[in-house]
Order: structure tokens, then sequence, then C-alpha cells
């Protein structure tokens, strides 16, 4: 009687440890991850398939007796018990259930529930997968359109599945939830961080020249290593060479707070250290607009610089960039950027410098870039750009350098452009501009009298070309 008896404890040990297989697997299936790139994923059918090939529980040599036993799972998710088989001769006293994990469990098993536990306990921020892809989600739906983001193959979709799931910042940033504090310095530095990875992939990051992610940046002699791509990234920024604009970058920063600097990146994009490490990026030190009282949450080194210069960016221009309130210079030349340049830029009320020349962008320029009242550089040359320069521009009073030769504009120079008091280059050739200079601009140039500011000033005023221009310094010559 007691031999029976405990036969039958060990029987119900070995069923006892396939439901505890059973339900982590269950587990685990309910945390299957939705992922575009990189990192590990198991998904329901390996783990269910793993699940089966492992219910059988065989017990050590030293017992004796093996038991096949456990749970079988059908398609309608109902679940059967197995019965306990082929109990052969009496085994000695069984070891715990504890040590059965341990010791007696197949190798594999171990493997494969180890797996299933780092996916499950491998979260950020206290979260599962799912819940901090829905709080990031729910943070990025400010700027990102939800039709955009729920496009997977979009820029911002890759976007926010790399900050769930690759993302290796450490610590981490996280989103705000309902039962959480609103760190808003965390969450503009979060969405500053979401915008460039956006940014990156919208411009075809994996194709640049430097800073990107992938092997290409690493020497065929180096090993593949976060040193090695990091060091192949030199796009650090630069002042202007040009004299005319030589002040504008001092006067920029001028009210960046010395304690603190500005940060210039020189890391490559998509790595573990802090956006504003990356290659091509400046920030400066700045505070949130909340009224809150918490000044710990309020501080952050906010984008206001991207650089880019022959990096062979190419792609379209990313709208949410309008959302850097901080950004004063974008600058992306010489790259294969297509597309319209988008109408958000306009709200960008701290832009100094708007610098996109020698790409292939077209359609008209947006009303709304005539808002950039701050602006003080409009180089636009050697796009396809077209349509008409609006009366507009006349608000853009600061404006000191207007470079929009070599496109397919229209129409006639505004009269406008003769009251920029501030204008020193206003380049007008290569394009299908007609009718004459207006008087207003002839007034304000450096020939004049008395003198004005204008020292450069150029449209297609050859003989008997589209525009007639007395007080040109060329006439749809290179510059």
């Amino acid at each position: 009687m007691k031999q029976h008896h405990h036969l039958i404890s060990v029987a119900l040990a070995a069923l006892l440890l396939t439901k505890g297989m059973s339900a982590t697997a269950s587990i685990a299936s309910s945390h299957s991850s939705r992922r575009l790139r990189g990192g590990r994923r198991l998904s329901s059918s390996a783990k269910a398939g793993k699940q089966q090939q492992h219910a059988a529980f065989h017990h050590n040599s030293n017992s004796k007796a093996s038991y096949d036993g456990g749970y079988i799972q059908h398609h309608d998710g109902s679940m059967q018990e197995e019965e306990v088989m082929q109990i052969d001769v009496v085994a000695p006293t069984p070891p715990s259930l504890a040590s059965s994990v341990d010791e007696s469990t197949p190798a594999a098993i171990n493997e494969d529930t180890t797996t299933i536990n780092e996916e499950i306990n491998n979260n950020k921020c206290n979260m599962s997968p799912s819940q901090h892809e829905e709080a990031l989600r729910q943070l990025i739906l400010t700027i990102t359109p939800q039709e955009v983001l729920d496009d997977i193959t979009s820029p911002q979709a890759k976007a926010l599945q790399w900050l769930v799931y690759d993302d290796a910042i450490d610590p981490p940033l996280c989103p705000p939830t309902i039962d959480s504090d609103d760190d808003d310095a965390t969450s503009a530095t979060l969405l500053e961080r979401y915008i460039m990875t956006a940014f990156y992939h919208a411009t075809n990051g994996d194709n640049w020249k430097e800073c990107s992610t992938t092997i290409n940046n690493v020497d065929n002699n180096s090993t593949l290593s976060t040193t090695s791509i990091t060091n192949k990234c030199t796009r650090t920024i630069t002042a202007q060479s040009s004299e005319v604009l030589s002040f504008v970058i001092e006067q920029a920063f001028a009210d960046t707070q010395p304690q603190h600097g500005r940060k210039i990146g020189t890391n490559s994009w998509l790595t573990s250290t802090p956006t504003c490490d990356w290659g091509g990026l400046g920030c400066s030190y700045t505070t949130t607009t909340t009224t809150d009282s918490n000044d710990i949450n309020r501080h952050y080194y906010a984008i206001d610089q991207i650089e880019f210069e022959d990096n062979n960016l190419s792609g379209t221009l990313l709208p949410e960039l309008s959302a850097l309130k901080q950004l004063k210079f974008l600058i992306l030349e010489k790259g294969h950027l297509s597309g319209s340049i988008p109408a958000s830029y306009g709200s960008l009320s701290n832009l100094r410098v708007l610098d996109m020349d020698y790409n292939n962008l077209t359609g008209t320029l947006p009303n709304e870039l005539y808002d950039l009242v701050e602006l003080r550089e409009l180089d636009l040359n050697d796009n396809r750009l077209s349509g008409t320069l609006s009366a507009r521009i006349g608000r853009l009073t600061e404006l000191v350098y207007l470079q929009v030769d070599n496109n397919e504009f229209g129409g006639s120079v505004p009269v406008e452009v003769g009251g920029l008091n501030e204008l020193a280059w206003a380049v007008f050739h290569g394009n299908n501009f007609t009718g004459e200079m207006p008087l207003s601009v002839c007034e304000n140039s450096d020939k004049a009298s008395p003198p004005g500011k204008i020292t450069l000033l150029s449209a297609d005023c050859l003989e008997d070309g589209p525009v007639a221009c007395s007080c040109c310094d060329y006439c749809g010559e290179a510059l």
C-alpha cells in the first residue's frame, strides 16, 4: 500500500511540473512581440511547438520509472489533461519538484524557459513591450498623425519600433503614463529621439557616407564594434564660411548659458548614446515651457542644429522636424532629398538658417515659410522648386542671404524684396523670372546713392534676357 501511494505521489509531481510548463508557455505567448528590425523574437507558434515537444517529463535513470503526461492544447484553445501512463517498477524516494526542474528537466526545456522568461522580464520602464509601445504611441501621436504611425513601412513607425525594442540607452527614456508623473523634460528628450530616429529612416540613414549605424561606417580592416563605428563619424557642425553670415552663428547662440554650454555630436546614429551625441547635431541647455514649479523636470538639452553636407542623404523631408522648437539651423546640403518642403516648417519660430541647396526638392514654397521672422538665410539654390515668390517675403525683415538660383521659379521678383533692409545677397538667376528688377531692390544696392546693403544681386539679365536689371552684379553667369 505504501508503494502504491508513493507511485501516486511521483505521478502527481510529474503532472504538476507539466502544468507549470504549460502555464509558462501561455504567459510567454501573451507577450508575443511585434517588431520590424533587430533583436530576438520568439513567436507564439515557436513557443507552442517547444511546449508540446517538452511536455513529457522523463525521470532520471536512478528512478527506474518514466512518466509521459501533461496537457494538450487544441486549436480552439481548450485544454485536455493527458493520462499518466507506464508505471513500471517501484521507485525510490523521488526528488523534490524544485530539484526535478533544476536537475532532471532536459537542458532544452530549461533553455526554452529561460528564453521566454528573459523576454517577459527584459522590459523597459517597468512595462511589458506592449505597454511600453502603447505609452510611446500616445506621446508620439501628439506630433504624428495616426494613419502615418499605423503604416509599418513609414519612417515614423520604424522609429517607434526601434525605441521599444532596440534602443539600448541606459537609463531608458520612459514615456509618461496615467499612473506616473509627467516629466516634461524627459518627454521632450524622448520626442526628440523619436524625431531624429524617424529622420534617419526618412533620409535612408543606412546609406549615409558617415554616421550611419551600419557596417558601411567601419573601415575594411576594422572589427564591427561600437567604438570603430563611432570613430568613423566625423560630421561635426561647422560655422558658415561666408563673411556675410559670420555673425549669425555668434548671434544665434549669444544667449547660451555659459555654465552648461552646447553639446556637439560626434557619434554614429541609433547608438545607445544620448541623441545630442549623434554626429551632425548640436544642442543647447534649455527649459521647457511648462508652468510646473518642479525645476528638476524642466531643463534638458534641446536640438538646435542639424547639419549635413554631402553625406548622401536621400528620401524626403520629415514633417516632424517642425516639433523641434529650439531648432535654429537646418542645413541639409548637397544630397538627394526629393519631394516638397513641409508647410509645418513655418512653425520653427527660432530658425535662423534654412539651407537645402543642391538637392532634388520640388513643389512651391509654402506660404508658412514667410512666417520665419528670425530667418537670416534662405538658401535653396540648385533644386527644382517652382511657383512664385510671395509678396509675404517682406515679412522676413532679418534676412541677410537669399539664394534661390537654378530652380524653376516664375513670375516677377517681388517689390517687397527691396524693403529687406538687412539683405546683402539676392541671387535669382537660372529661373523663369520675367519683367524688370524692382526699383526698390536697386535702391538697396551698394551701387545706389546713397549705397544700400545689397553687395551681390543676380538675375537672368543678359541682353534680350527675360529680366531687365541695370543694377545687377551678375546676369546669369555662374557665381
